[in-house]
């Protein structure tokens, strides 16, 4: 579910950015996924741990 909801997000990022610089937005993304998730890990930490035992 959380892949799902990131990937959401993602996409909605990528559309909002389109609409703002282009007129006719096509399907290749301007923000790309590994933009976004570097983004995301300096937000929200994501990766700035180690996993529980």
């Amino acid at each position: 579910m959380f892949a799902c909801t990131l990937c959401n997000c993602w996409r909605l990022v990528d559309l909002l950015v389109k609409l703002s610089v282009e007129d006719d937005p096509d399907y290749a993304p301007l923000v790309t996924a590994s933009q976004f998730l570097a983004v995301a890990e300096g937000m929200f930490g994501l990766g700035s741990k180690p996993p529980p035992d």
